[in-house]
């Protein structure tokens, strides 16, 4: 079933936010592989929005490249959760790491919950 996003939602078919009244259904997905993709118009509505930390989900950086050469901001974060040739686990943590630098807090204990890391108690002095 489809419904309105909860959060803001750029349409790359419009290259701006979608309105609180429309709702990507399968029209609004197949015409997105049909036709032409306003990539950079998305960013630079993201950019107006106040955004400042770009987050690429998938399993190569080649959307935050292109991200890069649209806005020239040098304000702007662009981090990837994935990267060829490198451990998938050690890129999520390095994103995870640098998504905290930049303000937001992952859920640390779920993010390890897989992992066999031991946590020891460190000296205060």
């Amino acid at each position: 079933q489809f419904k309105a996003p909860r959060i803001k939602l750029v349409s790359n078919l419009k290259g701006k936010i979608f309105e609180s009244s429309e709702i990507p259904d399968a029209r609004y997905y197949r015409d997105h592989l049909r036709s032409a993709v306003r990539f950079s118009e998305g960013i630079e509505a993201l950019s107006k929005e106040g955004c400042e930390l770009f987050l690429e989900l998938g399993p190569q950086a080649h959307l935050s490249g292109m991200g890069r050469k649209c806005l020239a901001s040098t304000k702007i974060s662009w981090i990837w959760s994935l990267k060829k040739d490198s451990e998938d686990k050690k890129s999520l943590l390095e994103a995870a790491g640098k998504l905290y630098l930049g303000g937001l807090s992952p859920d640390w204990k779920k993010l390890n919950q897989a992992s066999s890391f031991t946590y020891v108690t460190l000296p205060t002095y």
